[in-house]
């Protein structure tokens, strides 16, 4: 039975079925709604709680209630719904509903939909008003927004305002983070100083120690950090983790990280990530280097580049006290982090292994489409007869070989060249194949030339791989088919194994045999574009058109209108309408 609004507003303390009842014959009520938005949202079924809100809303033509547009934000934070909170905020804001709480709201929203500097400017609006209580989360959230946008020195500004109202230990081990970035390592350890004092735990005791004896190597206090390393060992600091990180540079794309060993250690090794290879995953030989009796600084990436951001400048600011404080530095990488090991660590006379250096903008070493593009480093080495790089090459590789002998070999006359024949760009892997990686590190890190065994290469897919892709360049794609079949049978989930058999096989006009090794690549290789390409190639070769045309589709659904695929199907068309009218 219908009863009159009030009496539903009233019966709403009974729960949910009374509200119902009452949005049944009164779906507009304003204040049910409202009831509504607030049961669920009590009861953190937040999509639920943002639809009542969002009719509560949409009924205030004329005098918003700003209580519930903030009310609704909260509902769709919870929900992560950043976007829609941050248009009914401005929205309100903008319309001269001005509010402290929904200046918060609005701060806090831009920080979560990762908006730096729009968070940024709304916080110093919040915090420019005399009336604001901030907590201690308060300081922090606004700093790590400077963070993101790299203005350390505000940061360390607001955190040590913080620091002035809470003597807190989250605050502290923020400012020592900060200032470890902007390389005031004094100040890093004064603050570590401090939160030592505020932490009366043994365990978090012989931690800060450690932190303190590694910023004292930055220091170059090399005496004192020795000792203070000494005091944690005989601590019985916990060994579980093999060692202690700082971040002793980041600048958004680059980030240069310390790793200290609980042990002394009289090397250290540079260590620079490949291209592929980014700060969200542990850097380059890292399992291998924790084995060996060396620290460990290493330069990483963001996301895939150049590191042409990275200054020698900066990086020299960063790491030439901590590696002084060795008696032996060492650097190491492949492909980009070959040429930066070169690049960077060269100049600071460490002894080097350089496997297949290689930078593909390099305006003139690079590969011709990428030419120069974005390049600011020096266009040559530094001359160096002091050193002896360590570098592993590829000779029957034309663009690596012409930047041996043009691009290196005259800076470094007392380089030591190890040449691994057919074994591609790719020695690195060739050479992990071959079992010869470890060994060759560790020959390196004992201040021996590596020996390059060529009985071993039967190991490696690469090798046969390679040697196949020659063959079939020199018109031979009999050897090279089964070259590349030995290489599949050594490694048969070797992306660029399938694609060079797929291409051998269009070769000798075995197109049947060409599409149905693709299609079962393709079942493996699911996100492989090229594989998916080259099976689209292989049935216009078999005169399929509709087939290819089907394979068009699904790729463009998967990965969208490229430029490759669409000028693949422009092809198809063309190729289609020759024969309607032949």
């Amino acid at each position: 039975m219908k009863r009159k609004e009030g009496h539903y507003i009233k019966a709403s303390s009974k729960g949910l079925k009374a509200l119902e009842e009452g949005l049944f014959f009164y779906p507009d009520n304003v204040d049910l709604n409202r009831m509504m938005a607030e049961y669920y949202y009590n009861n953190r079924i937040w999509n639920q709680s943002v639809h009542y809100w969002e009719k509560v809303i949409a009924k205030q033509d004329y005098k918003p209630n700003i209580k519930d547009y903030i009310n609704l934000a909260k509902a769709l934070n919870k929900e992560k719904s950043y976007s829609r909170t941050i248009e009914i905020i401005s929205e309100l804001l903008m319309n001269g509903y001005r509010n402290p709480e929904a200046e918060y709201i609005l701060a806090k929203t831009y920080s979560l939909n990762n908006d730096y500097k729009k968070a940024i400017s709304a916080w110093e609006k919040v915090f420019r008003d005399n009336q604001f209580k901030a907590i201690e989360e308060d300081y922090i959230e606004i700093s790590e927004n400077y963070n993101k946008v790299q203005n350390y020195d505000k940061s360390v500004e607001i955190l040590k305002k913080g620091l002035e109202k809470y003597e807190s230990t989250t605050i502290l081990s923020k400012l020592v983070e900060v200032t470890l970035l902007l390389q005031n390592w004094e100040e890093s350890l004064k603050y570590f100083e401090k939160y030592k004092t505020l932490n009366k735990d043994k365990g978090e005791a012989l931690e800060i120690d450690m932190q303190i004896s590694m910023i004292q190597q930055l220091l170059g206090n090399y005496d004192d950090a020795d000792q203070k390393l000494g005091d944690v060992l005989s601590g019985g600091i916990n060994t579980e983790q093999l060692y202690r990180q700082l971040n002793i540079f980041n600048n958004g794309d680059t980030r240069i990280e310390f790793y200290k060993k609980l042990e002394r250690n009289k090397k250290v090794i540079i260590v620079f990530d490949s291209i592929n290879i980014t700060w969200d995953r542990k850097p380059f030989a890292f399992k291998l280097l924790l084995r060996q009796d060396v620290d460990i600084i290493a330069v990483r990436k963001r996301k895939k580049s150049y590191l042409q951001d990275l200054s020698f400048g900066d990086f020299y600011s960063a790491v030439n006290t901590l590696v002084n404080g060795y008696e032996k530095k060492y650097a190491y990488g492949f492909s980009l982090g070959a040429y930066a090991s070169i690049y960077y660590a060269s100049k600071l006379n460490c002894k080097i292994l350089a496997l297949s250096p290689r930078l593909s903008i390099h305006p003139d070493f690079g590969k011709e489409i990428q030419k120069g593009k974005g390049f600011v480093h020096e266009r040559e080495f530094q001359y160096n007869k002091d050193i002896e790089p360590i570098i592993v090459f590829d000779p029957k590789n034309k663009l690596d070989k012409n930047y041996i002998n043009k691009g290196i070999k005259p800076y470094f006359p007392n380089a030591h060249f190890i040449e691994s024949a057919y074994s591609g760009h790719g020695v690195a892997p060739h050479l992990l194949k071959m079992g010869l990686l470890k060994d060759f590190v560790i020959k390196f890190l004992q201040d021996e030339i590596p020996y390059y065994d060529k009985k071993l290469r039967g190991k490696s897919s690469s090798y046969y791989r390679v040697l196949g892709d020659a063959c079939l360049k020199r018109n031979k794609p009999k050897w090279a088919l089964s070259l590349v079949e030995h290489a599949t049978y050594l490694e048969p989930d070797d992306n660029l194994n399938m694609r060079l058999k797929i291409h051998v096989l269009n070769r000798l006009q075995k197109h049947k045999e060409a599409v149905n090794f693709a299609r079962y690549c393709k079942q493996i290789k699911k996100s492989d574009r090229t594989i998916r390409s080259l099976l689209i190639d292989s049935l216009v070769y078999m005169n399929d058109l509709k087939g290819a045309q089907k394979e068009i589709d699904e790729y463009m659904q998967k990965f969208g209108k490229t430029p490759g695929i669409t000028k693949k199907e422009q092809e198809l068309k063309a190729n289609g309408l020759e024969q309607s009218s032949s």
